[in-house]
Order: structure tokens, then sequence, then C-alpha cells
């Protein structure tokens, strides 16, 4: 069947070939799903091979080819391969994946450019998400996979869908959010993909807000993300909170702010941003205990920053 690859007429035949591909990967998961498979692997090598099929086919078409080939086939070929990414195997998800970011950010695009189907990824949004409720191989390929499109998608939709996950009641859900927010800050410093500002602002405050999450392990992981985010969009707001949040939130917010100047000590431009941050609350202070609203300054101590320079 792969010879059929090599044919120079196969673009009269892709057809046929898709055909045969999606129905023999449909074919061997129903089996094993049913509890017919004669294979004591469920026909998971049978379902490999049948994925790398797709995989060279797939590769053989330019942009112009592929759009024209997605628009028949596209939502045939994400319905069949969503299911696969629950195998247990990891080079069956590891090709679905490689299949789904042809589909989704046209990287055989000819050009050598990165074209993102937005139509396509955000039909397909709410079924990834939904492999993000357990803490499996199918999370686990589909963080990566979200956190890219997240990274060079322009109307934010899709974080947007994401970041709405951090208020979940689930742990799991949280935990996995997070691994997109953490796969998004490491796509960041590593290409040239860069997030927009407002972008950075959004994530930074739900970040801030789980600073008094529950789960130690979420509370962890904020602490680790906060300072690989740039200092203009946490900074001010973790002076804020160590200086007039409650003694309850008031450890989490320190730990943060620590781990930010740390990460920053090298940098005087980060600290007379801290400065800056602690003059202005002073400021607003002074005016509050001056005018209609005093008392709301009760909680003000700009000492618990001050005493935080001698650890970093």
């Amino acid at each position: 069947m792969l010879l059929h690859l090599e044919d120079k007429k196969f673009n009269k035949q892709y057809k046929e070939l898709l055909d045969q591909y999606l129905s023999g990967i449909q074919y061997y998961t129903n089996n094993h799903v049913e509890g017919h498979a004669e294979s004591k692997d469920g026909g998971i090598e049978t379902r490999k091979f049948f994925i790398n099929c797709l995989c060279l086919l797939l590769g053989r078409f330019d942009g112009k080819q592929l759009e024209c080939v997605l628009l028949d086939y596209g939502k045939q070929i994400s319905h069949v391969l969503l299911s696969q990414l629950h195998c247990n195997d990891e080079d069956v998800i590891d090709g679905v994946v490689h299949i789904f970011k042809v589909i989704i950010f046209k990287t055989n695009n000819s050009s050598g450019s990165t074209v993102t189907d937005t139509n396509q990824m955000d039909s397909m949004v709410p079924l990834l998400l939904h492999l993000l409720d357990e803490r499996d191989a199918a999370a686990r390929a589909v963080v990566k996979l979200i956190a890219e499109y997240c990274s060079i998608s322009t109307d934010g939709h899709c974080l947007e869908e994401v970041l709405k996950r951090l208020d979940s009641g689930n742990a799991i859900k949280r935990r996995n959010t997070f691994d997109v927010i953490s796969e998004l800050v490491q796509i960041s410093k590593d290409s040239s993909h860069k997030a927009h500002h407002p972008t950075w602002q959004v994530i930074a405050n739900h970040l801030l807000g789980c600073l008094e999450d529950e789960e130690t392990a979420i509370q962890e992981q904020t602490h680790n993300l906060l300072p690989l985010i740039d200092p203009s969009f946490v900074l001010p707001a973790l002076v804020h909170l160590v200086c007039l949040s409650e003694e309850k939130a008031r450890p989490a917010a320190s730990e943060a702010l620590f781990r930010v100047l740390k990460h920053h000590n090298q940098k005087p431009e980060v600290i007379c941003m801290m400065l800056d941050s602690l003059r202005n609350l002073s400021q607003d202070q002074a005016d509050a205990e001056a005018g209609v609203c005093i008392g709301k300054g009760s909680n003000f101590d700009c000492n618990r920053v001050l005493r935080l320079i001698p650890e970093w």
C-alpha cells in the first residue's frame, strides 16, 4: 500500500487512499473496543501502519492541495484520530499529534511558513479541551497542541477557554490547565511566537488568583510560573498583595514575590519597578487616610516587601 504513495498518479487516487486508511484505523479501533481483535496487541501495530500511511499521504500535498483535501476530509480525519489519543501506545499518539499539526498549522506549507487553520482549530477546541479532564497520555499530548495554537492565535478565544478551567472545582482540570500555560511560556521563550501583551496580562491575572489554591501542587506551579512572565505583568500586583493582603493570603504572595525578585536579581530595572510600586502604594494609602476612605489602608505595611531584600 505504501507503494501507492510513490505513484505519480496518486493525486487522482488520494480520495480512495484516504478512505482506505481512515477505514482501516476505524475498523481496528472498533474491533479492539468491542473485544474482537484477533491480535494480542488489539490491532495497535495495524493502526500504526495506517496512521503512518496517512502521515505520508498528507505530507505529499503542498499548501493549496492540502487545503482542498481538508475541506473535504478535515472533519472525518479529526473524528477518526481523536479516538486514537486514548491509545496506550506512544507511537500512535505521536503520529496523531503530528497529523493534527499538519491539519491545524499547515506545517507542510510550500512557503516554509506556518499557516494556521483557525476554523479547523476552533471546531476542535471543545473536543480537545474535553481530553484535559484526565491525567493521562491523551491529556499530555493535547497540552502541547493547545499551547502551540494559543501561542500564535490572535483572537484569544482558545486561551480564554483554557483559562476558564482554572476556576474549575476539579483539581485535575486545573493542573492540566497549568500544564498548558507552562508549555505556552516555554514556547514563548524558545521561539519567535510571542503572545500579545494583553494576553500575558490576562494569564498573569489568572495565575495571581491561584496563589491561594487549595492544591499544594498548583500553588507550587504558580510560584514557578510567575517568575517566567515579564515582571511588569506580575510585580506591581504582588507588591500590592504582600503589602495589603490578609494574613492568610500573605505567605503565598510573599513567596511568589521573592521568587520573582530572585529570578530577576541582576536587572536593576526590576528593582526600580518594585520601588515604584511601593511608592505608588504608599501615596495611595496617604491619600486614602487623608480623605473619605480612612481605614482602608489599615493592613498596609511596606516593610513586608523590604524585609525580603536580604533573602534574594
